[in-house]
């Protein structure tokens, strides 16, 4: 049988159903307790029970031939890897990469499919940078699978790696790229990057969130 009990936190004080150990919370409450709205509740609610189908696994010497099919050109060699790696990719660059301790990478996995790989490189205690970001597979292009990549990145960031700060680059005509991480809360800063390669000049937006703001598009 429930009872009612005077659940207490902070300044926060709300008469809740007991029984058991558990304790249960209309949407409402659930929004005093946190300080959001009902809708941002709701939200957080529903994305719980949606499955992810988007998977990060780490990536190993011998998945470097997927890059090779993906990656064509210098071009696409310079958009993904920021210079970091030069056109043609070699064996002997991957060893380097996987030999830098503060480096994480993985493949993107989809429904058991390796479908891109991606980079989180923690560059201190409280900071990390995301890169090296790609849907490989153009199957899986324009499906919204980016942005829930970028989601599990974050995830990892924020609650395995426990940074408060996270930033990434991205070229300023990769309008496409922009709107998707806007679309997870990252926030473009006043710092940019040049990259330079053939007779091409581009420039690179700093993109930045934090974990307050995470949780509210979390």
């Amino acid at each position: 049988m429930n009872e009612i009990i005077i659940y207490e936190n902070g300044n926060v004080s709300l008469n809740v159903a007991a029984e058991g150990e558990s304790i249960w919370l209309s949407q409402k409450q659930m929004g005093e307790l946190f300080n959001r709205n009902t809708r941002t509740i709701s939200e957080h609610i529903s994305n719980i029970f949606k499955v992810n189908t988007i998977k990060l696994t780490p990536f190993a010497i011998e998945d470097f031939k997927l890059l090779l099919n993906w990656i064509k050109n210098e071009e696409e060699m310079v958009q993904f890897s920021g210079g970091a790696f030069s056109y043609p990719l070699s064996e002997e660059q991957i060893k380097k990469y996987l030999n830098d301790k503060l480096s994480y990478a993985f493949n993107v996995t989809h429904e058991d499919k390796i479908i891109g790989h991606c980079e989180i490189c923690l560059e201190n205690k409280n900071s990390a940078k995301l890169g090296k970001v790609i849907i490989g597979d153009k199957n899986f292009r324009n499906k919204g699978l980016g942005a829930k990549l970028i989601k599990e990145m974050l995830r990892y960031c924020f609650l395995n790696l426990h940074v408060n700060y996270i930033h990434l680059y991205v070229y300023d005509w990769n309008k496409g790229a922009i709107k998707c991480y806007e679309k997870c809360g990252f926030q473009t800063n006043e710092k940019t990057k040049i990259t330079t390669f053939s007779d091409k000049i581009w420039t690179a937006l700093d993109m930045e969130i934090d974990k307050d703001n995470w949780r509210n598009y979390e």
